[in-house]
């Protein structure tokens, strides 16, 4: 698939592509990175970064830098954030709307993970559908073609209650960010991406780090749950190849696999 650059630029001049048939591409990394960096969001999110990013010491329109030594106060990021809404229109004709939840604190979260968004987008900015087998929720997944990032459709309850813990959320991602210990699995965004027309659609998406980037089958891989009587994922019968078998060192277990292990 071509990625097109007959797109609006950004700020400071930068653009990420998007793929010339986006409606049957899906690739919602692209549609992701491309409104961040664009001149839409930056203009919403700009006013939001006094005293926390370097903002007033750049010539640039973009938080390109990165952050300054001392330590970013998450506390003090005052209640609820609200939504940043982005208008994106696609090479293929398509119109798009991006909503960015707790844009302020993913940012700045960001900016601890990454050095700042450019490198954060051009990481994102190409994304393809992703199998997974054994969930529950049926979301689609995508996975960056970096491997590092992983995308997964959520439903709107778990963002909304995600974006309303958003405040103790980031401050314990962040102590993790800066080497306390930590099972948080690393979330760097949470957005809802829609399709605009004659048939409207809308994904929940959570942006996170893909923790199998790089594992081998020598590892053994646990979901934690929070339930321990919960030992194995159910193997999906309709497509038993899909499924790993329980004595596998590859297998996803849960709880009760966790205990008996250690």
């Amino acid at each position: 698939e071509t990625y097109s650059l007959s797109v609006p630029c950004g700020v400071q001049g930068m653009a990420i592509p998007l793929p010339g048939s986006l409606a049957q591409t899906d690739d919602l990394g692209a549609v992701i990175a491309h409104a961040l960096l664009s001149l839409q969001h930056w203009e919403q999110l700009r006013p939001r970064l006094a005293g926390h990013c370097l903002v007033d010491e750049l010539d640039d329109d973009l938080c390109v830098a990165h952050c300054p030594e001392r330590p970013i106060d998450f506390a003090s990021i005052d209640g609820e954030e609200s939504v940043i809404r982005i208008a994106v229109q696609a090479p293929d004709g398509t119109r798009w709307q991006v909503e960015a939840l707790a844009p302020l604190r993913f940012h700045l979260l960001r900016h601890l993970a990454f050095g700042n968004d450019a490198n954060f987008c051009e990481m994102l900015r190409r994304c393809r559908p992703h199998s997974t087998s054994g969930g529950k929720s049926k979301g689609a997944f995508w996975k960056s073609e970096c491997g590092q990032l992983m995308l997964k459709e959520v439903r709107a309850a778990e963002a909304s209650h995600l974006a309303s813990k958003a405040g103790p959320f980031a401050v314990r991602l962040a102590e993790a960010l800066r080497g306390e210990p930590s099972l948080l699995c690393e979330v760097f965004g949470l957005f809802r991406v829609g399709r605009l027309g004659k048939r409207p659609s809308t994904r929940t998406i959570i942006i996170m780090r893909n923790l199998l980037n790089g594992i081998t089958d020598d590892w053994q891989i646990f979901d934690i749950k929070g339930a321990a009587h919960r030992n194995m994922p159910p193997a999906p019968s309709a497509d038993p190849e899909a499924s790993t078998a329980p004595s596998s060192p590859s297998a996803v277990k849960w709880d009760g696999g966790f205990v008996e292990t250690f």
